[in-house]
């Protein structure tokens, strides 16, 4: 059955997408959090021109990249296997630490792919929202009152930009079920979003239904979730709320 089916590629599919969507959103942030501490200087010149660089080459580049000297180079110039090549994906079947290991290593060319990739596009969204929000009187104020940069971006701006980012966020979650079809076409990787290709292909109608419904659903799950996550976080959104259930 196509559930069955998905079931069977929904383990290849978390096993690369939680650790590919997650971690750039953590890079980018702290990057643009250090390119706003900086603001002006060398540092934001380099995290936002490397940025603008991530986002503007798809990630099937950056995997040929990876592949090619960091696995195929090494292996043909000095014998040594740093990395794999994407000839055939593992089975599923983790018993032992070794396993894990093995596992870690197969997807470690994907996972940095990913990251070159998707860290950009992060970086940039948390700068532009991070500088605009630095730029109000409030944070003057603050730093007047003797609060370092570094305290008034943590305790003052951060939380006021909350909204956006958990929102942003909420859309970009859903796509660990998505996957990427590109990355996965490029490294023979038996997934979801694979699947999904192949099923298009086929003309496989009950498949690409199941898929865009579950894609649907999660992504109004993850807004709803986001929602209340912005109802406990920002103050302003809970006294708002309590208002109008009033």
């Amino acid at each position: 059955s196509v559930s069955l089916e998905i079931l069977m590629r929904l383990p290849y599919t978390l096993a690369l997408y939680v650790f590919a969507t997650i971690v750039p959103i953590f890079v980018g942030y702290y990057l643009a959090i250090a390119a706003v501490r900086f603001r002006g200087r060398v540092l934001d010149f380099l995290v936002t021109l490397s940025s603008i660089s991530s986002f503007s080459i798809p990630i099937w580049v950056f995997v040929l990249i990876v592949y090619y000297f960091l696995a195929y180079v090494p292996k043909v110039s000095w014998g040594i296997q740093l990395l794999p090549l994407p000839v055939r994906a593992p089975t599923i079947n983790i018993e032992s630490i070794s396993d894990i290991r093995y596992w870690i290593w197969y997807l470690s060319p994907l996972y940095i792919a990913s990251i070159l990739s998707l860290y950009g596009i992060w970086a940039y969204f948390f700068r532009s929202i991070l500088s605009s929000e630095i730029s109000e009187d409030y944070t003057f104020t603050a730093k007047a009152k003797g609060m370092s940069d570094w305290d008034v971006i943590r305790a003052e701006v951060v939380p006021n930009v909350r909204p956006p980012i958990l929102t942003k966020v909420a859309y970009t979650l859903p796509t660990i079920f998505g996957g990427s079809v590109a990355l996965e076409l490029v490294s023979s990787w038996p997934g979801i979003a694979f699947y999904a290709y192949q099923a298009i292909q086929n003309n496989d109608i009950p498949v690409m239904n199941a898929f865009f419904v579950t894609s649907t659903l999660l992504v109004a799950l993850s807004l709803y979730i986001s929602d209340l996550a912005i109802a406990i976080l920002d103050p302003r959104a809970r006294h708002g709320l309590s208002k109008h259930i009033a």
